[in-house]
């Protein structure tokens, strides 16, 4: 297998798929968002087997399953791979829990470099760090953790991708901050708050839809004002605001000189991924398999 190949078809693929749906080169991206480009039905259900997610081509009407059990950016990196295995017209596909894919599978490894290119382009992600005033080739814990949430996906998978994507970060380095865990720094941030997820809003990020979950924090790297029903500014920290996402809808938040949406979906949420800020969907107890 020479993966040197495979990763520029991936990347090609990526770069085309952002195209086709109009994202910006550099602009972080919901995968859900861009699934509509090319007419791929999405669904978040929990899954049997602790499978990550499924692809069907359906004959000719593609569709994704997403475990709803799995965290959000698990969910969003799900739903890219299995958007890469769209791209590259792959047939049925079921991939298991992280750690257990055959990366030694061409078609495993395009649809996971493919998902590591839609969600996190490279010279975005470098941007974003020179804009909270980072050094991507040394950055700290909490600056990883900004830039992950900037490009919704996960702590680690962004440290992955600084490494053997974008070769800015040293295997050292990278071993280092993992040793991190993105419940340990949310503790750092908000000591005692039970809060399932932390996502940091920064004033002079590109992203202007954050996807949280009910009862999830926000951490606003710049004043946070809001009128809206669903947020509530409750606190502060050294980094700044902190604000609880409380019901499901999208909602407005003005961060320092920007306005941006905050999209809040119901914990255990299962149905079609674009109805997950709305009332159409249903909510299951965890553990549940449906």
């Amino acid at each position: 297998m020479n993966r040197t190949a495979l990763a520029r078809q991936a990347l090609e693929a990526a770069v085309q798929v952002r195209r086709d749906a109009r994202v910006g080169a550099w602009d972080p991206v919901c995968p859900f968002d861009v699934a509509a480009a090319p007419d791929v039905g999405v669904k978040v259900r929990y899954l049997a087997m602790q499978a990550e997610g499924l692809y069907s081509p359906n004959r000719g009407v593609p569709s994704v399953l997403v475990n709803a059990e799995r965290p959000g950016p698990r969910q969003r990196y799900t739903c890219a791979h299995e958007l890469g295995h769209h791209a590259f017209g792959h047939g049925v596909r079921a991939d298991d829990v992280v750690g257990r894919r055959p990366f030694d599978d061409p078609d495993e490894f395009l649809a996971d470099v493919f998902a590591g290119h839609l969600l996190m382009p490279e010279v975005g992600v470098l941007q974003a760090f020179r804009a909270l005033g980072a050094d991507p080739a040394e950055p700290t814990v909490f600056e990883v953790y900004a830039v992950a949430s900037e490009f919704g996906v996960g702590y680690r998978t962004l440290l992955t991708h600084l490494v053997y994507s974008a070769g800015v970060l040293s295997r050292d380095r990278a071993d280092g901050l993992a040793r991190h865990t993105p419940k340990r720094i949310r503790g750092q941030i908000a000591p005692g708050h039970p809060a399932p997820e932390l996502t940091v809003v920064s004033e002079s990020g590109r992203k202007r839809a954050y996807d949280v979950v009910a009862g999830g924090l926000v951490l606003t790297l710049g004043e946070a004002e809001t009128e809206a029903d669903g947020l509530d500014v409750e606190g502060r920290t050294v980094h700044g605001p902190l604000v609880r996402a409380l019901y499901p809808g999208e909602w407005p938040l003005a961060v320092g000189g920007c306005e941006v949406s905050v999209r809040v979906t119901a914990p255990g949420y299962e149905g079609l991924a674009a109805d997950r800020h709305g009332p159409k969907g249903e909510r299951a107890p965890a553990g549940v398999i449906r």
